[in-house]
């Protein structure tokens, strides 16, 4: 059920990985040969942090909005959580893709999709934010739940 709760943990999990991807964006500023296990264990970070996201958002958010909700807000709850699987498949194939990879050897690619990819993520954090909050006045009044306005005011 989305509560003040609830949703300040959803916050708190996009703040965690918006973190940790200008933690990691930060990084490409070194000599490759330095950061390249620093840069390993950012993507780690950065996977398991957008996991835990993806789990929270899918079982408190989009599942029950699935089964429980209107016709509209099941179309929207599905389409934001395929949108959301997109994402984190794209995640960890760009992830998989640099794994084994020499990034001093490929340092310029490598760098151009970090950047990349991290734009994407913060792209997909920012459209999921402005959907959550409008489905957020839906389950307000399905479930009489109420939000603070500085809640609402950060989803909007």
């Amino acid at each position: 059920m989305l509560t003040d709760d609830a949703l300040r943990l959803l916050l708190s999990h996009q703040q965690a990985v918006l973190g940790l991807l200008d933690g990691a964006t930060a990084l490409l500023a070194g000599e490759p040969a330095a950061i390249r296990h620093d840069l390993a264990e950012a993507r780690w970070r950065i996977g398991r942090a957008m996991r835990a996201y993806q789990l929270f958002k899918h079982v408190e958010v989009f599942d029950p909005l699935i089964a429980r909700g209107d016709a509209e807000q099941r179309r929207t709850a599905l389409a934001m959580k395929a949108a959301c699987l997109r994402a984190g498949d794209a995640y960890w194939t760009f992830a998989q893709r640099w794994l084994g990879e020499d990034l001093v050897l490929s340092w310029a690619a490598y760098r151009a999709a970090a950047r990349d990819m991290a734009d994407k993520i913060r792209a997909h954090i920012a459209q999921e934010r402005a959907g959550i909050g409008r489905l957020l006045v839906d389950v307000n009044d399905m479930r009489r739940v109420p939000v603070r306005p500085e809640t609402a005011r950060v989803l909007a």
